[in-house]
């Protein structure tokens, strides 16, 4: 499973990664996790808003993939299962349309 968060000045949405595979509501906890270490990961940029990559292993572990820019509404980063821009705070495990 991978997970994208992206941070904004207001907070942190997270969204499963994949649009076309939904993720159950059990995974919820893993998605407050990844906020969790993507506030750690913003305590060490100047950045105001960037988006971050996580694989959670077969073992349960997360793994920080990549970095990258913040959301922005020209489209240079995918917003994942969020419709739209994301929203601060909230975590969309399958498409919100």
């Amino acid at each position: 499973m991978e997970f994208r968060a992206f941070t904004f000045p207001s907070g942190i949405a997270v969204s499963s990664y994949y649009t076309r595979r939904p993720l159950s509501a059990t995974y919820e906890e893993t998605a407050i996790q990844v906020r969790y270490l993507t506030e750690k990961l913003a305590a060490y940029t100047p950045l105001p808003s960037f988006s971050a990559d996580f694989l959670l292993t077969e073992e349960g572990n997360l793994l920080f993939l990549e970095g990258g820019l913040g959301f922005t509404r020209e489209g240079l980063v995918n917003s994942c299962c969020f419709s739209g821009e994301p929203i601060p705070g909230a975590i969309a495990l399958s498409y919100q349309r």
